[in-house]
């Protein structure tokens, strides 16, 4: 081979090599339309024409769609369009003001996910993770004014007054509570956000008027920390500690002296039959002084209340009343009556919320709403005790006819059930208590008939 062909052959696979080595650029995918179609009909897909809708004939839905009325929804449009307004494009007409806050109130209402609003508003899932940052730092930035510390000492005695005004709570300056605001887990974080509810989240603190206006809101402690906890890593707390927020000095309780007070609690019999002025405006203003008149003109209300209607309600109440009478020794002014009695036992049966919060709406002491609850339920057991007939043979026999007529169940003598009633783990009781839901309790074993009546119960 001669020393031409041998550079031929060479300068051949060299430039082989070399194209080999280059890489052509890659074409970027040209996308076949700019967007969804359904998005370029927003105008006549999203809510913003079922909002006007609801303005007009429905405000109760739509103050529960916003959290907030049509005037006070405009009010707050009106200061952040000016922040919020973007200018259209020849591709495209811009998301209004008006479309960005209402997509951004149902989101921080609801919690909603971006991929669910955006059939609601007919907005991508994109464009609604910038537009609602956008629209949050907007309402930030125009209302951050309205929520300010009191400076003086008679602005804090000022908000005193009201909350003794209203909820008659004299000489408290302010609510202050936690809400733990549910996040994804930042990465590297362990159980630094994770708090007692098996979530992960930060911590807003917030005090407020007795009017619900924000005094004063910080947010970002971590979830696992306790209420005293954040309340200690504020910046309200340090400047409670350095003494900057000027809040009055400690005062009697309006109504009160030194005198009245200790003849309050002298345990002589005399002594013992005054009631304080600040317990009578307490108990005089119970839900049962205050609203059992209106719910007995709501029936809906009323039966949220005590899951009966008012005919039962005052049948029960008729039946009982001889098993309630106070006392003979019991202060006819001072007793509570076996209307209130029974309202507030039906109404901790209905809703199952702790005594102590049925007794604060009824304006009763936790100690003495216990003995109303053994009270009432062994009078209700009392007048009640004849409703359920013995559980006999002609008992059995009646039933089954009756479910075999009114749900074609031949020789069904009864439909039983048992109902978890949750308790307090007893001293020492281990797991015996312990059900499969996670929570300690007893079982009511019941026997109903084809028409709803109990006919044998067991606790």
């Amino acid at each position: 081979m001669s020393v031409n062909l041998k550079r031929a052959l060479l300068y051949v696979i060299i430039d082989e090599l070399c194209n080999d080595d280059i890489q052509e650029p890659t074409q970027i995918k040209r996308r076949r339309v700019w967007s969804e179609s359904w998005y370029l009909n927003r105008p006549e897909l999203s809510h913003s024409n079922l909002l006007k809708e609801l303005e007009t004939s429905a405000p109760s839905d739509f103050k529960n769609f916003l959290r907030m009325d049509s005037e006070t929804y405009n009010e707050l449009l009106r200061k952040v369009s000016s922040l919020i307004k973007k200018q259209d494009t020849i591709m495209c007409d811009a998301i209004s003001p008006n479309e960005r806050l209402s997509a951004t109130l149902p989101f921080l209402a609801s919690g909603q996910t971006f991929e669910d609003l955006k059939f609601l508003t007919a907005i991508s899932p994109q464009s609604l993770g910038v537009l609602i940052m956008e629209t949050c730092s907007a309402i930030i930035k125009v209302l951050k004014t309205y929520i300010k510390l009191p400076a003086t000492e008679d602005e804090w005695k000022a908000f005193a007054t009201e909350f003794g005004d209203r909820w008659n709570c004299p000489n408290c300056i302010g609510a202050l509570d936690g809400k733990h605001v549910q996040i994804k887990k930042p990465n590297w974080s362990g159980s630094y956000y994770f708090n007692y509810k098996k979530t992960f989240s930060i911590v807003l603190l917030a005090l407020v008027s007795a009017n619900y206006e924000f005094l004063m809101v910080q947010t970002g402690a971590n979830g696992c920390d306790s209420d005293a906890g954040v309340f200690q890593n504020s910046k309200f707390f340090a400047k409670l500690n350095d003494g900057l927020l000027n809040i009055p000095h400690s005062q009697a309780i309006p109504e009160f002296s030194e005198c009245s007070a200790c003849r309050i609690y002298q345990k002589t019999k005399k002594k013992r039959q005054n009631k304080s002025i600040y317990l009578k405006k307490q108990q005089k203003s119970g839900r049962v002084a205050r609203d059992f008149q209106d719910l007995i003109k709501n029936p809906i209300r009323f039966c949220e209340n005590f899951h009966m209607d008012v005919i039962t309600f005052q049948r029960i109440l008729s039946m009982v009343t001889p098993y309630l009478k106070p006392k003979k020794m019991t202060r006819p002014t001072d007793g509570i009556s076996p209307n209130q009695k029974l309202a507030a036992v039906l109404e901790y049966f209905a809703c199952g919320s702790l005594q102590r919060h049925i007794a604060s709406v009824h304006r009763i002491s936790k100690q003495h709403f216990g003995k109303i609850i053994d009270e009432v339920s062994i009078a209700l057991i009392s007048a009640l005790n004849e409703y359920i007939p013995p559980y006999d043979a002609n008992v059995m026999i009646n039933a089954a006819n009756d479910f075999n007529y009114q749900w074609n169940f031949p020789n069904c003598v009864g439909s039983i059930d048992g109902k978890h009633i949750a308790i307090k783990c007893p001293p020492k009781a281990g797991s015996m208590f312990f059900n499969y839901k996670g929570y300690h309790s007893i079982v009511l074993l019941a026997v109903a008939d084809a028409k709803y009546k109990f006919s044998y119960i067991d606790v």
